[in-house]
């Protein structure tokens, strides 16, 4: 499979879509608003400085759920584009088996993901080192470094649900409203279950959104 090839026509097309460059431009500089006003307050309040390394655990909070929800929509929007715009059946008129279409789009996938979660630690590393002074500990300890490679993992799960539903339903705005729906039913579930008693929301640990 001409993999490198594949990932050379990704790379040329996905730099060009608009949705890529808003998307990754809207949460960059979203990243940036929320971070510095963190930045801000923590140098008001004494003893609750953003620094690093605790600030980590605060960077990756609801920080990493956004960039997992970004990822996953822009994800959605290249792939199922793809069939909205026909160019997914040119592709293969052009030359491109239907294995090595899908393996393209399927390279999509760690990249889209790696670089919004890129983003996010850069972003916010940036801002918490510039609060960071005569630091004791190293500034990633090896439980930051955990929780960052769990933290990609669990992005990556949102994103291969957000690209089964862009590959299946082929087409961006009905994947969008599929995924958003999915995680409002599962929640739904989930306290439905937990209601029944203890045993039963153990179960609630093996929903996907809870395993990722």
């Amino acid at each position: 499979m001409r993999t490198l090839v594949l990932a050379r026509n990704e790379f040329i097309k996905t730099r060009r879509r608009v949705a890529f460059l808003v998307a990754f431009g809207g949460f960059s500089a979203l990243m940036a608003v929320g971070f510095a006003g963190v930045r801000y307050r923590g140098a008001e309040r004494a003893g609750h400085a953003f620094a690093l390394p605790g600030a980590w655990s605060e960077i990756l909070g609801g920080p990493g759920v956004m960039s997992a929800f970004f990822a996953s929509m822009v994800l959605v929007l290249l792939v199922a584009s793809e069939f909205t715009w026909r160019t997914a059946r040119q592709n293969v008129i052009d030359g491109l088996s239907k294995e090595e279409f899908f393996a393209a789009k399927l390279l999509l996938l760690p990249v889209v993901g790696i670089v919004f979660f890129g983003a996010l630690l850069l972003v916010g590393g940036g801002f918490a080192l510039s609060a960071t002074h005569g630091a004791t500990e190293p500034l990633v300890r090896a439980a930051d470094a955990e929780f960052m490679g769990g933290a990609l993992i669990g992005l990556l799960g949102w994103g291969a649900l957000a690209f089964l539903l862009a590959i299946t339903i082929r087409s961006s705005g009905p994947a969008i409203g599929v995924f958003f729906l999915y995680f409002l039913a599962e929640q739904i579930i989930g306290q439905l279950i937990a209601r029944i008693g203890p045993t039963a929301t153990t179960a609630t640990r093996y929903l996907p959104t809870a395993v990722f």
